[in-house]
C-alpha cells in the first residue's frame, strides 16, 4: 500500500489514484485543496483540511537531500529531516 509523502496513494474523490513520478502527497493535496476554493470562491462552503505534515511517519520532503532515495514512511533518521525543516541557527 502507497504511503502518503512520496509517491502517496490518495482517494480523490471516490476514486484511489496512486502517484510514482516523485508526486508529494502534501502539495498534491494543498493544490487540491487551493483549486477547490478557487473554483467554490464564489459560493459558501465548509473546507476541513488536516495537514498530514504534522503526523508520523516523519518522512523525507522535497526540499530534502535524500528525498528522492528515501522509501515514503521508512525514514528512520528524523533529526535530518527535521534540519531540513527548521534549520539550526548561526548566531
Amino acid at each position: 500500500m502507497p504511503g502518503r509523502y512520496k509517491n502517496p496513494g490518495l482517494e480523490i474523490n471516490g476514486r484511489q489514484c496512486d502517484y510514482t513520478k516523485n508526486e508529494y502527497g502534501p502539495d498534491i493535496v494543498s493544490d487540491y485543496v487551493l483549486d477547490f476554493i478557487t473554483r467554490e470562491k464564489d459560493r459558501p462552503f465548509f473546507v476541513y483540511y488536516p495537514m498530514m505534515l504534522t503526523h508520523e511517519p516523519f518522512d523525507a520532503t522535497p526540499d530534502s537531500p535524500d528525498y528522492l532515495e528515501s522509501v515514503s514512511g521508512k525514514n528512520k533518521n528524523r533529526a535530518a529531516i527535521f534540519r531540513t525543516w527548521w534549520p539550526t541557527r548561526t548566531s
